[in-house]
C-alpha cells in the first residue's frame, strides 16, 4: 500500500507572503519564525507573544475547572478527619505521572495516601474488579480520587460508592456523548461542556495537579510548592502525546528545564542510562517522546503494571533508582523487537484492506500492551484509521485504535455505538482509542466501523506535508538552528518546523547500517541524513537532491533528519 504524500509550501503563495511578512513586522520575528506560526494558525499577535514568553503567570487558575473548587473540599475534608485515600491511576505514562504527582502532593497535605492502577489484563479505569482488590489491600479508605480514568466509569463509581466509599472523579478523557456524569462526589474534567476551564487539552497527570493546587491554597501552602511537580507534569504531558499548545507549552518549558537541570536524581539517572551515542544533557520534548517516556511506558506494556514505573521516583535510594532505570531500558528494547515483528504481520494484513477507508486487524497472536503502537505504526504508513484487536480473556477481542486528522474516533465510536450497542466498553478522543469487543460481535463492528469510515474523503487519505521555510543550503548555521530551538517545545499540535532545500550538493555520500540502509549526505554547513533512506538513491547517486525535514543538533554539528520518501 503505497502512502500519497502532497507537500505545501504555503510561503510560496503571494498572499501568504504578504501575511507572514505583516506578522514579522509586527513582532520582530524572522520569516521563518513568523511562517511557522502562520502553518500553525496561530497569527494573533497576543497568542504569538503568550507562545514564545512561556510564562508561568499564563497557567490558569485551577477554580474554574467545573467541580474543582468541590474536589479539592473533599480531599481536604478526607485528610483533615484522618482518612485514609486512595489514588486510582492508569497503567501508561499518564498514570505514572499522576501517580508520582498525587502521591508526593497528598504526603505534603497531611494524607494517609495509598497508590493503586490497574494491571492492563483489567482493562482500562476504575472497574469492580478494582475496587474489591484495592479494599483488600487497604480496607480501612474512606476515599478513592482517580486519576486519568473514571469519566465514563459508572459501574465501577457506583460499586465504590455501594462499598461506602466515596469517590472523587479527575479525568481528561473525553466524557460520555450524552453529557451524563458519574454519580462521584466531583466529576473534574475541562472536557466537560459545562466546564469554563479556557484550555481543556491537560493531560489525566495536570488535571490532578491542577486539582491538588486548589488544595495546597485552601492549606496555603505557597504555590512554589506546587510548581515543583512540573517536571513530573510536563512528562506525563509529552508522553501522553496530548496538543503542545497553550497552556501545555508553559507547562512543558518550564518542567523540561528542571529535567535538564538535575532537578531530581531521577532525571541524572535517566540520563546517564539512556545517553548510548551522545550525552543526553539537555532535555526537549523529543528526549521525552522517543526516549524515557516509552522506557517508563513499556513497563506496563510488557509486565502488565506501571509500578516499578512509579517506585523508581518514590525514592532517593540512587542505586535502586538505577537499577529501575536500567530495566526500563532492558524491557523498552524487547517491546521495540516485539513491535517490529507485529507491525510486519499487520501491514502485510493492512494491504489486503488497501481498499477500505478504515484498518481493521486482529490476530490472536498479538501482544495486547503493544497493539496501540502497532495501531500508530500502520496509521503512519497508510495514513488511515487503524484498529488493532487482539484476544483477551473470555473469548472478548480488545485493543486500541489510532487517527488521522481528518477522524475524529472517539466521536466514531459514539455514533456506533448508540446505533449498535456493539461494544463492551470503549473511549479515548479525536486521534485514539480502546475498546473491547465479544467474538461474535466482531464482524458486525467491523462492519459497523467500514460503514461509518466510508464518509472519510479521499483527499483526507493524502498525508499533507507543510514546509514552513524553503532555506539556502548557506543560510542553516547555528543562528538559524537557534531560531527554530526558541519556538519549542514542539510535539502533537506544534509538530517541528519542516525545512525544504532545493539542489543540495553533498561533498559526500555515505551509506551506513549493517546493510547500508541509511544515508548520510555530508555538506559544508551540515549534514542530510535520513533513516532507510538508502532505497531512495539505490538507482543511481544524483549530484545534488531535494530534501525536507526536520533540523537536530548534536556534538558533530547540525543535521536535516529526512524521512525516505522526502529525499528525491
Amino acid at each position: 500500500m503505497e502512502l500519497m504524500k502532497r507537500f505545501l509550501y504555503p510561503l510560496g503563495q503571494p498572499e501568504v507572503k504578504r501575511e507572514v511578512e505583516e506578522i514579522a513586522s509586527k513582532t520582530g520575528l524572522s520569516i521563518l519564525e513568523s511562517a511557522v506560526f502562520y502553518n500553525r494558525h496561530i497569527t494573533d499577535i497576543e497568542e504569538i507573544g503568550k507562545t514564545l514568553d512561556k510564562s508561568i503567570d499564563d497557567l490558569q487558575d485551577a477554580r474554574l475547572m467545573e467541580d474543582g473548587v468541590l474536589a479539592a473540599e473533599t480531599i481536604m475534608e478526607s485528610i483533615e478527619n484522618g482518612e485514609e485515600i486512595l489514588l486510582y491511576s492508569d497503567y501508561d505514562a499518564d498514570g505514572w505521572g499522576s501517580s508520582v504527582v498525587g502521591y508526593n502532593m497528598f504526603k505534603e497535605l497531611g494524607s494517609a495516601v495509598h497508590l493503586y492502577s490497574n494491571t492492563r489484563n483489567m482493562g482500562y479505569g476504575i472497574c469492580v474488579d478494582g475496587v474489591d482488590k484495592v479494599l483488600a489491600m487497604y480496607p480501612n479508605i474512606k476515599l478513592i480520587v482517580t486519576a486519568d480514568n473514571g469519566i465514563v466509569a459508572f459501574e465501577g463509581i457506583d460499586y465504590a460508592i455501594s462499598k461506602g466509599l466515596k469517590v472523587v472523579v479527575t479525568d481528561h478523557h473525553q466524557p460520555d456523548a450524552s453529557g451524563k456524569m458519574t454519580n462521584a462526589i466531583a466529576n473534574v474534567n475541562p472536557h466537560r461542556k459545562d466546564c469554563k476551564y479556557p484550555f481543556k487539552q491537560l493531560c489525566g497527570a495536570a488535571v490532578l495537579w491542577k486539582v491538588l493546587s486548589i488544595c495546597f491554597f485552601i492549606k496555603g501552602i505557597p504555590f512554589k510548592h506546587v510548581n515543583r511537580y512540573l517536571d513530573i507534569v510536563a512528562t506525563a504531558t509529552v508522553a501522553d502525546v496530548v496538543e503542545l499548545t497553550g497552556e501545555n507549552r508553559v507547562i512543558c518549558h518550564h518542567g523540561l528545564k528542571m529535567i535538564s537541570e538535575n532537578c531530581r536524581i531521577q532525571w541524572k539517572v535517566f540520563k546517564d542510562v539512556f545517553s548510548d551515542y551522545n550525552r543526553i544533557e539537555a532535555v526537549d520534548a523529543r528526549t521525552i517522546g522517543f526516549s524515557f517516556g516509552p522506557a517508563i511506558n513499556a513497563i506496563s506494556r510488557m509486565q502488565g503494571s506501571i509500578q516499578k514505573a512509579v517506585n523508581a521516583f518514590l525514592t532517593e535510594d540512587e542505586s535502586k533508582i538505577r537499577e529501575i532505570v536500567n530495566e526500563l531500558k532492558v524491557v523498552n528494547k524487547e517491546r521495540k523487537l516485539l513491535t517490529a515483528d507485529f507491525c510486519n504481520i499487520a501491514m502485510q494484513e493492512a494491504e489486503l484492506q488497501a481498499d477500505y477507508p478504515i484498518i481493521i486487524i486482529n490476530n490472536t497472536e498479538f501482544f495486547e500492551g503493544v497493539v496501540g503502537l502497532v495501531a500508530g505504526r500502520v496509521k503512519e504508513a497508510v495514513n488511515k484509521p487503524v484498529i488493532v484487536l487482539t484476544d483477551g480473556h473470555n473469548n472478548n477481542w480488545r485493543g486500541s485504535g489510532r487517527s488521522i486528522a481528518d477522524y475524529h474516533i472517539k466521536e466514531a465510536l459514539d455514533a456506533i455505538q448508540a446505533e449498535t450497542g456493539l461494544m463492551q466498553g470503549y473511549g479515548g478522543h479525536s486521534q485514539a482509542c480502546g475498546l473491547s469487543v465479544s467474538n461474535e460481535n466482531l464482524e458486525d463492528l467491523k462492519f459497523a466501523l467500514i460503514n461509518h469510515a466510508s464518509d472519510i474523503p479521499a483527499e483526507a487519505f493524502v498525508k499533507k506535508v507543510v514546509i514552513d521555510y524553503e532555506a539556502k543550503e548557506s543560510e542553516i548555521d547555528q543562528h538559524f538552528f537557534d531560531k527554530i530551538k526558541n519556538l519549542e517545545p514542539f510535539g502533537n499540535g506544534f509538530r517541528d518546523p519542516i525545512i525544504g532545500i532545493k539542489d543540495f550538493i553533498p561533498e559526500e555520500i555515505k551509506f551506513i547500517g549493517s546493510d547500508n540502509q541509511h544515508i548520510v549526505l555530508k555538506g559544508k554547513h551540515f549534514d542530510v541524513v535520513s533513516w532507510y533512506g538508502a532505497v531512495s538513491v539505490a538507482k543511481g547517486v544524483p549530484s545534488s537532491f531535494t530534501v525536507s525535514g526536520r533540523l537536530e543538533r548534536d556534538e558533530y554539528g547540525i543535521k536535516l533528519m529526512v524521512e525516505p520518501e522526502d529525499i528525491q
